[in-house]
């Protein structure tokens, strides 16, 4: 996971992870998510960036949620 405040003409607070869940038995990958997003931070003091960096974790999560929900449902428990 990484947290990067990016300068330039609009000020950004960019979130990157990767993640990927493993089948125990084979060792092999059964789901992958890759998130990379830059939020807009709305001023240029320390309390933006992190407002900015909390968003867009906020909004990673609900992704990772959405697609492991879709996972889970079309991948049942036996």
């Amino acid at each position: 996971m990484t947290f990067k405040e990016l300068s330039g003409p609009q000020l950004s607070a960019r979130v990157t992870l990767e993640l990927e869940m493993r089948d125990l038995n084979t060792g092999g990958t059964v789901w992958t998510q890759y998130y990379t997003h830059d939020e807009p931070v709305s001023g240029k003091d320390v309390s933006a960036v992190v407002a900015a960096l909390d968003r867009n974790v906020q909004r990673a999560v609900a992704e990772v949620v959405a697609s492991l929900d879709q996972y889970f449902a079309s991948h049942p428990v036996k």
